[in-house]
């Protein structure tokens, strides 16, 4: 697994689909799950070299990826046959009824990705995300200081201070949340997760009332913003703003030359409003791909 955390070719240009930051979020954020059912890794039978992933996401979608000059073999189509036998076990062991289709994802940007699932059987479906790329090159416009209203502050997250505000601030702000203090706390202690990339803001009274997660990959040198998020009373502010530029910010001074983030494509019941997508583009992040889901049949 720390194998695929660190693995360079996750940052690949223009696919940046997951980063390690990414993977470090997904496998430690909730608690009790059997990952060894859920992750299966493909290498190179001479080498030994990791070349690619299955994420199985109960009941029937799969996150993977294969390194760039493998996508037009088999592996892709192999990965679907073994999405299909999980989502079956799956199924099966729970006692409930077997999806009729299973899903993976790509970017519109990703050809041989799209050129892959469609060749293994899968039709695209509506965008699922927007996908943001902004380049942080030394000639990329200048980032300004985060600005926040009188009495607020803008700081990084001290772990072993910190741990149980900010748990707190998640799940009020993703309510209902299955992240714990115990979960946190393993997404705290495993690569790339950094505390200095772990931008809150702090109200008057000393409450967190907004974050933006940064998860900084060194090898890849692409800073990602995963999660972000307000507090109900303390929307409308500019505090996600603030917070997500501290954390771009801090990439930066790292050494990162790419910042990503999605943002969901689809808008809540009743209205056309994209609030987290006219934030990114606001913070220069302009909208670089769509990453949507293909589906295939469960034969």
């Amino acid at each position: 697994m720390q194998d695929l955390l660190s693995r360079s070719w996750l940052a690949e240009r223009p696919d940046v689909v997951a980063t390690a930051g990414d993977l470090a979020w997904w496998r430690f954020m909730h608690e009790g799950i059997f990952w060894e059912d859920r992750i299966r890794l493909w290498e190179d039978t001479v080498s030994g070299e990791l070349v690619g992933y299955a994420w199985f996401q109960p009941p029937a979608d799969l996150d993977w990826h294969v390194r760039r000059d493998l996508r037009e073999g088999a592996l892709p189509g192999a990965m679907l046959d073994w999405l299909a036998d999980r989502t079956t076990a799956q199924a099966t062991a729970s006692g409930s009824a077997l999806p009729g289709h299973i899903q993976a994802w790509a970017l519109d940007s990703d050809e041989l990705a799209v050129e892959a699932l469609v060749a293994a059987g899968c039709t695209p479906l509506e965008p699922g995300y927007h996908h943001h790329v902004r380049s942080l090159a030394d000639d990329s416009p200048p980032l300004p200081e985060p600005i926040v209203p009188d009495g607020y502050r803008v700081r990084t997250v001290r772990r072993e201070v910190d741990l149980p505000d900010r748990v707190m601030l998640h799940r009020t702000v993703w309510h209902p949340s299955q992240v714990t203090e115990r979960s946190y706390g393993e997404v705290a202690t495993h690569y790339p997760y950094r505390g200095d990339t772990d931008v809150v803001i702090e109200a008057p009274d000393g409450a967190f009332v907004a974050y933006a997660l940064g998860w900084y990959d060194p090898l890849g040198k692409v800073g990602e913003l995963e999660p972000v998020g307000t507090h109900p009373d303390h929307r409308r502010l500019g505090l996600a703003h603030a917070a997500s530029l501290a954390a771009i910010r801090r990439f930066k001074t790292l050494g990162a030359e790419t910042v990503v983030v999605y943002s969901t494509a689809q808008p809540a019941p009743g209205t056309d409003a994209l609030p987290a997508r006219d934030l990114y583009v606001d913070l220069g992040l302009p909208i670089e791909s769509m990453h949507r889901r293909y589906r295939r049949p469960l034969v």
